[in-house]
């Protein structure tokens, strides 16, 4: 696990300072990325270089060093991730031809795999997390290439004279000619879903590559590829269903699973778990615990309010699993410096609730390992949410599109809320009337879909957009064939909001502790499988959320230690925003700097804020608002 950072220049420009003193300043800035080791590349005529800073996991040794060489010469590699299954394709390279390996790292494999078969090839064949960029000094070729799911990031642009590019955005900025010009669209974006979803991000000068995608540079001319897709991949497994009875899939599943942990505890440091109580985290523990000859490390976050506190159920797992148990209680006083480090972690914008516990999380659990593995992508791959049923039937009970939309047109929204309010509290029946029409008014399921699982739904507060932006906010309706709404709604998860999301908040957080997070659910054969079982063997109506999961675990587990109602790893921010962290969340509301006051319609945010204070409930709303605008006030 690592970070990079890189550019070409432009043909007839030189740097006017020293390229490798710029490369490590630039590299320096993602440390945390990696504190192991550093290093820089830079072509004879100066017109490359590539930056880069290394966590040591697999080959301790300097044999590991990056920016690492092809062994012709010829190509040249900056490599973040992790390559699963790189001794079996080790193997498979040294049957084709004999190899002269300098290390007993993924990042040569990787390498010799690219040099004899080109990246695509070798993508296509490759188990891991990985965000790398190649230079092919023979035909002057710069590629870049990011994991299948998204768990690994790759920000890229133009700054002056060069294309740049890296793990993180704040090493673009240590590079010269960095444009902070920020996009409306993204803030609006952002505020619709508390990230900013595809290949945008917060800057209007530079993209985020897109998982699944590959980028190659060719004398100035940028050309994108996605090589895998989670829609197309997931329509080919509806296409050709699983044949067997439910206990055969049952033993499939478990048999995936077994194989993607056990290739994920492959590491030269110490190794964890994260163990929340939930279903995905404890299958992960239990595979975890039955590789291992002693007990594993197992982490888990608790809050001092019951109603968020998992951790007497995470306890129980670890007890009868067996582990080392390591739990972290967030106190009344510990909110204020979690969320003073956000703008730090995150680099642009990011408003996922859970990103509070999932740092504390992350900076206790590298006190004792490296390494840890978590259950992120269980809940997409395997009918894991409630909302999946929920927006089913509301989808369902839907007005006509046109119908709606007249009476958006017509819906006194402000005089309904204050009729609603005479009894005390802030009335909030008009807004719910009106978000409730706009999600009726969607002309296709995902569209509908997405709407009801955002936020500023009656418009976003960024100046120049129009209340109801229909035609930024919709997403594409997916060419799945007749499947079942709930799977379109996980095969848009997996496109959107996994790595979006999910990923963005367990990489940042995790590598702002140097800490690698493996997530073995994110395996391409497991997806596969999980697309392909016939909905009537996982429909959540029938069998409830996750059923599948549940099943297997209850091989390990006796079912009355797990089954309970669902209960997210979110932070009460809700009752933080009235108490600790009030005085934090009027700062920045009531005084907002320059940057909000050219971007923003303050004016909607402060009221959103007086209602939350006086007691209607919208801290949904809130907490992009306030996340963007401590951010703003450190650039």
């Amino acid at each position: 696990m690592c970070g990079f950072v890189g550019y070409v220049n432009r043909r007839g420009f030189l740097p006017k300072d020293d390229a490798k003193t710029l490369l490590t300043q630039a590299s320096n800035a993602i440390v945390h990325r990696g504190p192991d080791d550093g290093g820089a590349w830079v072509s004879s005529d100066d017109r490359v270089g590539l930056g880069f800073r290394r966590l040591s996991i697999l080959d301790l040794t300097n044999h590991g060093h990056q920016p690492m060489t092809s062994s012709d010469g010829h190509l040249v590699i900056a490599f973040n991730g992790e390559i699963y299954n790189f001794k079996d394709l080790r193997k498979q390279l040294d049957a084709e031809a004999v190899s002269n390996w300098q290390s007993h790292s993924d990042t040569e494999v990787l390498l010799e795999m690219i040099r004899r078969y080109g990246v695509e090839k070798t993508v296509a064949q490759v188990d891991g997390m990985f965000a790398f960029a190649v230079w092919n000094a023979q035909d002057n070729t710069l590629t870049l290439a990011r994991d299948r799911f998204g768990e690994k990031p790759l920000y890229y642009g133009w700054s002056e004279h060069s294309f740049v590019f890296g793990s993180e955005l704040k090493a673009l900025k240590a590079l010269p000619g960095f444009k902070a010009d920020l996009d409306p669209e993204a803030l609006a974006l952002y505020f619709r879903y508390r990230y900013v979803p595809g290949g945008k991000s917060i800057y209007a000068a530079y993209n985020k590559l897109e998982a699944g995608t590959c980028l190659t540079l060719t004398d100035d001319a940028v050309q994108t590829h996605r090589y895998w897709d989670p829609t197309q991949e997931a329509q080919k497994a509806f296409l050709t269903p699983f044949k067997g009875t439910r206990e055969e899939a049952l033993d499939d599943v478990s048999k995936a699973l077994e194989t993607s942990v056990s290739r994920r505890l492959d590491a030269d440091v110490p190794l964890g778990v994260f163990l929340s109580g939930g279903i995905d985290s404890s299958l992960v523990a239990a595979y975890a615990q039955k590789a291992s000859s002693k007990p594993i490390n197992t982490f888990t976050i608790g809050f001092e309010d019951k109603h968020f506190n998992e951790a007497p159920f995470a306890k129980a797992i670890a007890d009868r699993l067996g582990t080392h148990h390591t739990c972290t209680i967030i106190g009344q006083n510990d909110e204020q410096a979690i969320v003073n480090s956000l703008a730090q972690m995150y680099d642009e914008p990011f408003a996922d609730p859970s990103q509070l516990p999932t740092a504390v999380l992350c900076h206790k659990a590298r006190e004792h390992v490296t390494v840890a593995l978590a259950g992120d992508g269980g809940d997409e791959l395997f009918c894991g949410y409630g909302r999946y049923l929920s927006q089913v039937q509301k989808w369902q009970n839907k007005v006509a599109p046109g119908q709606a939309e007249a009476w958006l047109k017509h819906l006194p929204v402000k005089g309904i809320n204050a009729i609603a309010g005479l009894r005390g509290k802030p009335g909030n029946l008009g807004h719910k009337w009106f978000t409730r029409l706009m999600d009726r008014s969607s002309t296709h399921v995902e569209e509908f879909f997405m709407f009801a699982s955002s936020f500023w739904r009656d418009g976003v507060p960024v100046l120049g957009f129009d209340r109801l932006e229909r035609d930024l906010f919709a997403p594409e309706s997916l060419d799945l064939g007749h499947v079942h709404d709930v799977q379109r709604f996980q095969a848009l998860d997996t496109r959107m909001y996994l790595p979006d999301d999910v990923l963005v908040k367990t990489d940042r957080a995790s590598m702002a502790a140097s800490l690698e997070v493996r997530t073995p659910f994110l395996n391409l054969e497991l997806a596969r499988l999980a697309w392909s079982l016939p909905f009537d063997l996982v429909d959540p109506a029938t069998h409830g959320l996750k059923s599948i999961l549940k099943d297997l675990l209850a091989r390990h587990i006796p079912r009355e230690e797990f089954e309970r109602p669902k209960q997210g790893f979110d932070a009460p921010i809700r009752q933080w925003l009235r108490g600790d962290l009030k005085s934090w969340g009027e700062a920045l509301v009531m005084e907002p700097c320059a940057l909000a006051t050219q971007y923003l319609d303050m004016a909607r945010i402060q009221v959103r804020w007086a209602a939350h204070q006086k007691g209607l409930n919208v801290e949904g709303d809130l907490w992009p608002a306030l996340v963007l605008l401590a951010w703003m006030r450190t650039q």
